[in-house]
């Protein structure tokens, strides 16, 4: 499943769920960042040397063998892969400009879960079009009101490019993830609490740790997928 993650303004946190949801799959996994402001995970790492997504560029424009992106990727963590951006906007919008159709199209051949870090999203980027090979996008959102009226504004517009649309909503208050999905007339693929301990484990120590393996985000993510998994084939949520 190829799955693009974005918010609209007022909504961080897309890094941090696009490695919970990856981190969460069953299968083979990773995260590619995709966000023309630039990437955030090599900060965390410190210097892993040339940004993995430029790499994966090359492979992708190269090789006719799409696993050869995997080799692309760092571990971030034990069990957790990720394609970094650089981390200059700049530099960023260049990868993912170079990648066009053929890189989209390769990520998406790759089995098991690719989730695509999109950053912040407007119909009126040059790279707007990076959703659209995308089995399903969800809407990274906030549960307060200043999120989903600015999550509210992109919908529409979403709904010309992307094949599938959901929300993720993180946090658990003031308002519950239903009432959020209701108000964005999509469906919701599931809340995740805002677990600070368990993403600093997952981060340091990976998909052994015991803070993210025995935690509420792990088990939120779990589920999430799962339910993005089936929005994606077209399945409605709950269904």
């Amino acid at each position: 499943m190829l799955l693009a993650l974005l918010a609209a303004k007022g909504s961080p946190g897309v890094t941090t769920t696009a490695l919970a949801l990856a981190a969460a799959s069953s299968g083979p996994s990773i995260v590619v960042e995709l966000d023309p402001s630039g990437g955030d995970v090599e900060p965390w790492l410190g210097d892993t040397g040339d940004p993995g997504l430029a790499a994966m560029v090359r492979a992708a424009r190269r090789d006719g063998d799409p696993e050869a992106l995997r080799h692309c990727s760092v571990e971030a963590a034990p069990g957790l892969s990720v394609a970094t951006a650089p981390v200059s906007a700049v530099a960023a919008t260049a990868a993912i400009a170079a990648g066009g159709e053929r890189l989209a199209s390769a990520l998406a051949s790759l089995a098991g879960t690719v989730a695509l870090d999109c950053g912040r999203w407007s119909a009126e980027q040059s790279l707007a079009a990076r959703v659209q090979a995308s089995s399903v996008t969800a809407i990274v959102c906030r549960p307060t009101l200043a999120s989903v009226a600015h999550a509210g504004h992109v919908v529409g517009e979403l709904r010309t490019v992307t094949r599938a649309l959901a929300v993720v909503v993180v946090g658990e208050e003031p308002y519950p993830g239903a009432d959020v999905a209701h108000a964005l007339g999509v469906p919701l693929a599931g809340v995740l609490p805002a677990d600070p301990r368990a993403l600093r484990a997952l981060l340091a120590d990976g998909t052994t740790a015991r803070a993210w393996a025995r935690g509420r985000l792990r088990r939120a993510a779990t589920e999430t997928l799962a339910t993005l998994e089936t929005i994606a084939l077209g399945v409605p949520a709950g269904a």
